[in-house]
């Protein structure tokens, strides 16, 4: 256990080059922080990895290229440009890296009870939709995760992830 913890430090503390937020940085973390989460039958059995995106067609097809050969849980990527009136069906992950209309963070708020992992890049305001948000800070990324809003969607987090990252919402056990 105390390996997985070093390969993963130095995996999210490595130095990324530009300073703005990019897809293949979203990529990279999700990638990593796969390795740490565990999501309940039937997602966990699926043939491809489910992930919906929000954003710009440009950081799509980044997204696109960027996992077009590699998968995340052994298996490949399925990247869907979602917007406010699609099923969601069974997503795995949902990233957020636009600013959403007010009907779309109903949509997106409507999958906090469900195991979707929802992370941002973009802050939306008093009431983020998301469980996970990205910052990059002198070129590496930094993260806080909403411990509620892990709980709440059913996914297992590993301790590991939450030692990572500043935790608001905390849960009293």
């Amino acid at each position: 256990m105390r390996t997985k913890l070093l390969i993963f430090l130095l995996l999210i503390s490595h130095s990324i080059r530009a300073q703005s937020f990019a897809a293949t940085d979203a990529g990279d973390f999700l990638k990593k922080a796969c390795m740490f989460i565990t999501w309940p039958d039937p997602y966990a059995k699926q043939k491809t990895f489910n992930m919906g995106i929000f954003a710009e067609p440009a950081e799509i097809l980044e997204m696109k290229k960027h996992f077009e050969n590699i998968g995340i849980k052994s298996v490949p990527v399925k990247i869907v440009p979602i917007n406010a009136t699609e099923n969601f069906g069974y997503l795995h992950v949902m990233i957020i890296m636009k600013k959403l209309s007010p009907e779309e963070i109903t949509r997106v708020k409507q999958m906090k009870n469900r195991p979707v992992l929802i992370i941002s890049t973009i802050k939306q305001g008093t009431n983020e939709p998301g469980q996970i948000y990205l910052e990059k800070t002198n070129n590496k990324i930094e993260f806080t995760i909403s411990e509620s809003g892990i709980k709440n969607s059913g996914l297992q987090v590993s301790y590991i992830l939450f030692s990572e990252a500043e935790v608001i919402d905390k849960l009293n056990y």
